[in-house]
């Protein structure tokens, strides 16, 4: 049974969830750093993986909660 979250205001938990996957991104980025070299192609096509993960991953998120991505609505804020 789905339930119904009240008093949430859903640009503000957008905003949420956008700040906390750039923070995690920014963490996993540097550890990254810590183990490879920036300016090799291995570190490149490591770090677009990892964006483009969490990116999707958020998305899937918000697709399981919403049941879209909501991206028109974040566009339309920023």
């Amino acid at each position: 049974m789905p339930k119904i979250i009240q008093g949430v205001d859903i640009l503000d938990l957008l905003e949420f969830i956008r700040t906390r996957n750039k923070t995690f991104q920014a963490i996993v980025l540097q550890k990254l750093e810590t183990v490879m070299d920036r300016d090799t192609p291995e570190f490149i096509e490591a770090r677009k993986s990892v964006l483009d993960g969490f990116n999707n991953y958020t998305r899937e998120i918000l697709r399981a909660i919403f049941g879209n991505d909501l991206e028109d609505i974040r566009r339309k804020r920023d």
